[in-house]
């Protein structure tokens, strides 16, 4: 039976020991393998901790990380490993009268904590000078880098082998011990070779989870090997006395505890990383959010200015070709016939607007293939615009309908979104809205529908709310200055005939079923009960018409799926468009609020008080935003912060017309544009915290400027708006599409038809912009 000599217990008294006698040396198995486990996954963590030094832009995060990475790889791989490992050996003797004995090993207390000591803090000083360049300099694989690399594992080689040998002279128990001096210096080669491959692979090698793992069994081999080899330089001998170098008080190491206490250190290393991945998600999607909100900043301009322009011509039917049609044809036929007229530009349209009358016809779709399979709609339409223009007075040839199906493109979903972007600009430029409303049943559901059904339709929401929009905007036609005097003084009457609520007549917004065609009471006046005076508001009944997001969609129905494919959903589609229209309510009303201002402010120096028609625009553009308060009618999931951005830039657009800058009239000056881009990028940027951007990594920030390079990138469509720009700039010409025809011209410059004229064209070439039109 073998039995043990150790400290403070001992089973056989230590004299019966052959004093010198050469103690044999046994290896437990386990142990070793469970070294060479914990070493494994300490070099793991090592790892992944070091390889957040290379990117860490944050100077208290790269001190936090460079003393984490050296716990790591000095306490977690090296100390551990060396303890663990020690558990390994068992030293055998004999005493005189020859019976074999286990000399149990203990270790000096304050050697043994300054070993780890110093393992940890010589490892995170070779780390630190392994990535200590600047921080957008760790990542170069140059010849400075090959300097750090060598003498970064030179000093780890120097920690290794003090915290080895420290660790070995802290043993203490009834022996002595020599060592070879050619194997320590080999366990040196083999901890420098060790040191040099691990940071080698940390620089070098690409940071994937193999990569890693592959990395930290090299690194775990070769220190266990320097770990057992320089095991093999010590020759124990066997003593009567206990043998200890500064202290009696020693202790016994327990495997099991050193295996835990190494696991709970590490898992709490990959908590703090842990924690800081998500710091730097959260300030990476915070600078995400604030860089975003500087590209709304600056392309609100371009918002503004695309509602003043079509990104696709309006087309109308002359109401004498609908007539001869006999039903709602396809935009794509119409086209091809040449029996649309073509207005690609503000100034073509408001000389169509100040020559004719234009009406925008809005109905809800009968059927999920066709609009109107009965002509139940189409028949409204006509009788509507007879009972416009009877009431007017007007004659048919001078009338011009806009009507979805007709007017939009079906085929081609890019076109279709050009045309989906003017639809505000179509509404405001009409003389007239008219909601095609009859009672009737919809051919593929069987469900009635009427003026309760309209309002449900998102579309149809769309189109009158881009209406009323218009208006709040001070965007539609002035009171008896909406071009020649006899289409002002017919207007009037075509109100005053409609008998409308005096505060719904600016909209120009009719119902049409078949009770008659009658104007939309859009408006009612409150009693504030807080400064009793009287607000306007719209009325409970209209108020749906402001919300399209609330409405319903035949692509929602279908779950959006679309020939067994998912698209997406149709509200994407508005945004930019109602995005625009609302900033210019927001413009419009933040310079009229600046105009009151000044009125009382400056007395006879002031700006002349604004009219009854801008007042009464004003009311009605407060009336909306007190709608838009919350999310309900801009829900977040589809604008973001685009509304926040339109009124960030209309303030700096304001500050900038202050100081002389900026123009009045919106969408025009680009220098002043650029101007508040900067003034608003510059503000934006400088008010993000510094603290929360340290938190960034060079990751982060080269995958922002990816991200800000692209978003600042020219689309296909822009750059065909651009060119069409141009091209209407060098020509001024209107343009008529026909089939495979160029635009035919009488000699009067006016357009004529590519197939028989039906109706005397009113459309003459423009002379110069109406900028008046647009307050």
């Amino acid at each position: 039976m073998v039995q043990t000599i150790g400290y403070g217990e001992c089973q056989i008294p230590p004299e019966e020991l052959v004093n010198g006698a050469v103690i044999t040396q046994f290896w437990h198995a386990e142990f070793i393998f469970l070294s060479l486990m914990i070493s494994t996954i300490g070099a793991h963590a090592s790892l992944l901790l070091a390889e957040e030094l290379k990117y860490v832009a944050s100077s208290l995060w790269y001190r936090i990380f460079v003393w984490l990475a050296g716990l790591a790889l000095g306490g977690c791989t090296i100390w551990a490993m060396h303890f663990i490992g020690m558990q390994a050996l068992e030293l055998r003797s004999v005493t005189v009268d020859g019976v074999e004995v286990i000399i149990e090993i203990s270790f000096e207390i304050s050697l043994t904590v300054v070993s780890g000591l110093a393992a940890c803090v010589i490892a995170t000083l070779g780390l630190h000078i392994l990535a200590g360049r600047a921080a957008l300099e760790r990542h170069l694989k140059d010849k400075e880098m090959v300097i750090r690399l060598l003498t970064a594992a030179t000093i780890i080689m120097v920690g290794v082998c003090v915290m080895h040998y420290m660790g070995m002279i802290s043993q203490s128990g009834y022996f002595t011990s020599e060592y070879k001096v050619g194997i320590v210096a080999l366990s040196a080669v083999i901890a420098f070779i060790a040191a040099t491959a691990g940071l080698f692979i940390l620089m070098f090698f690409p940071a994937n989870i193999f990569a890693r793992m592959a990395s930290a069994v090299v690194i775990a081999v070769a220190v266990n090997a320097m770990h057992y080899t320089g095991m093999q330089a010590a020759t124990y001998y066997a003593s009567t006395k206990f043998h200890t170098v500064l202290e009696d008080g020693s202790y016994t190491i327990n495997a099991l505890l050193v295996t835990s206490l190494t696991i709970f250190v590490i898992l709490l290393l990959h908590l703090v990383r842990a924690q800081y991945g998500q710091l730097r998600a959260g300030v990476k999607q915070q600078v995400a959010h604030d860089l975003a909100f500087e590209n709304a900043v600056e392309a609100a301009p371009q918002l503004l200015k695309s509602v003043l322009q079509p990104r696709f011509p309006m087309a109308v039917l002359p109401l004498a070709t609908l007539r001869q049609l006999g039903k709602l044809i396809a935009y794509e036929t119409l086209r091809d016939t040449g029996q649309l007229i073509h207005l690609d530009t503000y100034e073509e349209v408001m000389t169509l607007r100040n020559r004719a009358w234009l009406l925008f016809m809005s109905h809800q779709w009968l059927g999920d293939a066709f609009p109107d399979p009965e002509n139940v709609h189409y028949d409204m339409i006509l009788t509507a615009a007879d009972k416009y223009l009877e009431s007017a007075g007007l004659e048919e040839s001078y009338c011009y309908v806009w009507v979805d199906y007709a007017s939009v493109p079906q085929s081609s979903e890019a076109t279709q979104q050009l045309a989906i972007d003017s639809i505000g600009f179509y509404t405001v430029m009409s003389s007239a809205f008219i909601a095609v409303v009859p009672r009737t049943t919809h051919c593929s559901s069987g469900k009635t529908c009427d003026f309760e059904t309209y309002r449900s339709r998102v579309w149809c929401r769309v189109e009158a709310f881009t209406k009323i929009l218009g208006v709040c905007a001070a965007m539609g036609p002035k009171p008896g200055a909406t071009g020649a005097e006899q289409q002002s003084e017919l207007e009037g009457n075509l109100l005053l005939l409609a008998n409308s609520n005096p505060d719904s007549r600016d909209e120009h917004m009719f119902i049409a079923d078949e009770n008659g065609l009658r104007p939309f009471d859009l408006w009612r006046r409150n009693t504030d009960p807080i400064t009793n005076t009287r607000r306007l508001v719209l009325k409970t009944e209209m108020r749906d018409l402001c919300f399209p997001y609330f409405g319903e969609l035949t692509c929602c129905k279908h779950n959006h799926i679309r020939g067994g494919q998912i698209v997406a959903c149709d509200k994407m589609r508005m945004v930019n468009m109602l995005v625009g229209l609302y900033g210019h309510v927001m413009l419009v009303r933040a310079m009229h609020e600046v105009r009151m201002r000044g009125v009382s402010e400056l007395g006879d120096k002031a700006p002349a008080e604004p009219s009854d028609w801008e007042k009464s625009c004003y009311e009605k553009s407060l009336a909306i935003a007190e709608l838009a308060k919350g999310d309900s009618m801009f829900p977040g999931e589809f604008y973001g912060r685009w509304l926040e951005a339109m009124g960030e830039h209309i303030k700096f657009r304001l500050e900038d017309e202050a100081e002389g800058g900026m123009p009045a009239v919106p969408g025009e000056g680009n220098s002043s544009h650029r101007s508040s881009h900067s003034h608003g990028s510059s503000n934006l940027r400088n008010r993000t915290p510094n603290g929360g951007r340290a938190l960034l990594d060079l990751r982060d920030v080269e995958g922002g400027a990816r991200k800000a390079q692209g978003s600042k990138a020219t689309s296909p469509d822009e750059l065909r708006r651009q060119k069409s720009q141009a091209s209407d700039k060098s020509s001024k010409v209107p343009s008529r599409r026909g089939e495979g025809q160029g635009d035919d011209r009488g000699e009067s410059g006016d357009i004529t038809t590519t197939s028989r004229p039906v109706h005397p064209s009113p459309i003459a070439r423009p002379s110069s912009r109406a900028s008046s039109f647009f307050r």
